[in-house]
């Protein structure tokens, strides 16, 4: 019998390299994807305006949530599985965190806005009944 016909330790090892490859390939994708999104989205909130930080907020949650989806060391196994699995689960918590920050402020502003209004309404009725 001439060695190596009957091995397979060259497929496993062939087999093992493509998967890393692949692995390294949806890496790529998806930092690339989270830091042109980290980028786009970095305000500074003395800045922005409260609308428009919430709708930035909103989209910046909708773009984690849909990076968090794409595929993450889907051909792994064991514990970095286990890890790129993790950043994933991670991800997804930051989107629900930013879409929770964006929904408090846009109640926050609503109420806000609610009380300047009815304020204003009756500061405007007063004016009226004094001046007429």
């Amino acid at each position: 019998m001439q060695q190596g016909l009957e091995e397979k330790g060259v497929d496993v090892v062939h087999e093992r390299m493509s998967d890393a490859k692949h692995m390294l390939e949806e890496m790529r994708i998806f930092y690339r994807e989270r830091c042109l999104s980290h980028r786009h989205f970095g305000l500074r909130e003395t800045n922005v305006p409260v609308r428009d930080r919430v709708a930035a907020e909103e989209d910046y949650a909708r773009r984690l949530l849909k990076i968090s989806k794409m595929p993450l060391g889907s051909k792994e196994c064991g514990t970095l599985k286990a890890s790129m699995q993790a950043v994933r689960h991670e991800l997804e918590n930051m989107a629900i965190a930013h879409a929770e920050v964006a929904s408090g402020m846009k109640r926050e502003l609503e109420d806000a806005v609610t009380t300047l209004a009815a304020s204003t309404k009756e500061r405007r009725k007063l004016a009226i009944s004094l001046s007429g």
